[in-house]
């Protein structure tokens, strides 16, 4: 949320530099990206070697092919569609709004909160709604960083279409995300009031 509301903040010159940043990784494959944080969690690998540099650890951790290298994974690959959907909402936020709210007494922190959040927040559950859907089929991220030892939804629909011959169970597992994704999906509509704009329109 920072990244994406203060770039919109920025001159036209810094959103380009500032969108760059997000864009010029994803240029390159998924899989090398992915390999590359194999590079940086293995044992004595990039990250060891600076956290033993620095004194704050004194031997190797075991970081790769654990939950947390596949949030990290996950998060690197899904990062994106929260910021730019963030960005977009905070680009069109009107400034003369926040500036009414301090003129009428508010602090920067109430003003912030009460008007830019406020105004903001369909950007900010449309980010959620767009990284939600992704992440349930993200399974090979599962399956690079967490050695098939990290179980996630969609590597157990994987396993059963390929190896376990089960395709009940998988379909049924289908059909739950599916309508998991469609009360993410209502949700948002409901608190952002899409629908009732929709009927406007």
């Amino acid at each position: 949320y920072p990244y994406g509301y203060f770039m919109a903040k920025m001159n036209a010159v810094w959103k380009r530099r500032m969108l760059l940043l997000i864009m010029i990784p994803f240029w390159t494959s998924a899989l090398i990206r992915l390999y590359g944080w194999i590079i940086v969690f293995r044992s004595n690998g990039v990250l060891d070697k600076i956290l033993m540099g620095l004194h704050l650890t004194k031997q190797p951790l075991k970081l790769l092919y654990t939950y947390p290298a596949v949030v990290v994974g996950m998060v690197y690959s899904l990062l994106p569609f929260m910021i730019l959907a963030v960005y977009s909402s905070a680009e069109k936020l009107d400034a003369s709004l926040v500036e009414a709210s301090r003129d009428l007494g508010a602090s920067a922190w109430k003003a912030f909160w009460t008007v830019s959040f406020r105004l903001t927040l369909p950007g900010l559950l449309s980010g959620v709604v767009l990284s939600f859907i992704p992440s349930m089929g993200l399974f090979f991220i599962a399956d690079i960083l967490g050695g098939n030892k990290i179980v996630l939804v969609g590597s157990v629909i994987q396993e059963q279409i390929t190896k376990g011959r089960n395709q009940p169970f998988a379909a049924a597992l289908s059909a739950v995300l599916m309508i998991l994704t469609s009360v993410m999906i209502r949700l948002y509509r409901k608190i952002t009031g899409t629908s009732q704009l929709e009927g406007m329109m």
